[in-house]
C-alpha cells in the first residue's frame, strides 16, 4: 500500500479559510465546510496527488474526490470570486513561506 503524506500546503488552510486541515476531513455536510473540503481537494490535485491518494487522505471515496474537483474547476471557470479568491490566498501563502 502506498503511503500518502500530507502536502505541506495544507498547514496554510486554516489562514486562507478558517478551517484546519483535520477539521476539514471530519464527517461534516455543513455547507461552508464541503465547500472548503472541496477547494483542499483541487489543491492537493495541483499539487500532484492522484484521486486515490487524496481520497485516502480525506477518508473519501475516489468518486467524490473527482466530484470535487469537477466542481471547483467548474466554480473557477464561471470565475467564482470566492473560489478563486480562496486558491489565490493559498498560492500567495505558499510563496511566501520560504521553508515550502
Amino acid at each position: 500500500m502506498e503511503i500518502v503524506k500530507i502536502p505541506p500546503c495544507m498547514a496554510f488552510m486554516k489562514k486562507a479559510c478558517g478551517y484546519s486541515f483535520e477539521e476539514l476531513i471530519q464527517p461534516c455536510k455543513m455547507a461552508p465546510v464541503t465547500w472548503y473540503r472541496q477547494i483542499m481537494m483541487y489543491v492537493m490535485s495541483q499539487e500532484g496527488l492522484s484521486a486515490k491518494s487524496i481520497g485516502r487522505l480525506t477518508h473519501r471515496d475516489r468518486t467524490t474526490v473527482l466530484y470535487s474537483l469537477r466542481r471547483v474547476q467548474e466554480l473557477i471557470d464561471v470565475k467564482d470570486k470566492f473560489t478563486i479568491r480562496v486558491i489565490d490566498k493559498l498560492n500567495k501563502l505558499k510563496e511566501n513561506d520560504i521553508s515550502y
